[in-house]
């Protein structure tokens, strides 16, 4: 059994090792890991308004007796609320840290990276998805604007300069 596991590793870890010195897959990395503490709110407050306790729907209702005026209980508006400014928003941050990561990397201003990851994102229409289901684009997004913005950096770094 011994002799099997060296193998598979001696096989599978120089290919683990390219994909995990992979520059785009070490930013979305980077990125998930800066939003984890957000992620982590944000499916506790899931978590809570929908307890799957007998009695704790009431017990909670109990407790905060407030209703808005739709009907709805003020302690389950305030978990979604939570969880609109954790999950609902992650595309939007991931947009800009995906950037700015990748930017990092190339030895780029970060920052202008990242702010233009998150430009192109709004431009596409992204905001609209800015929730957890857009993250995909987000992440797509993120990685060509910054190649992009590469390639333009290095075309006009290529750029003659004409004599005066």
């Amino acid at each position: 059994m011994n002799s099997f596991m060296d193998r598979m590793s001696e096989k599978l870890l120089p290919i683990a090792n390219v994909f995990g010195n992979q520059r785009h897959l070490l930013a979305i990395r980077d990125a998930f890991t800066t939003i984890m503490p957000l992620m982590i709110v944000g499916a506790l407050a899931v978590a809570i308004n929908n307890l799957p306790i007998p009695g704790f729907q009431e017990f909670m209702g109990k407790i905060f007796s407030y209703a808005l005026e739709d009907g709805s209980p003020i302690w389950k508006t305030l978990g979604g609320n939570i969880w609109n400014g954790s999950f609902g928003i992650m595309s939007i941050f991931m947009a800009f840290l995906i950037g700015d990561n990748l930017g990092e990397s190339y030895k780029m201003n970060g920052k202008i990276a990242g702010a233009t990851s998150l430009a192109s994102f709004a431009a596409i229409g992204g905001m609209v998805g800015a929730d957890a289901k857009g993250l995909f684009i987000a992440i797509i997004v993120g990685i060509i604007s910054v190649e992009f913005l590469r390639f333009l950096s290095s075309v006009r770094a290529l750029q003659v300069r004409m004599p005066d």
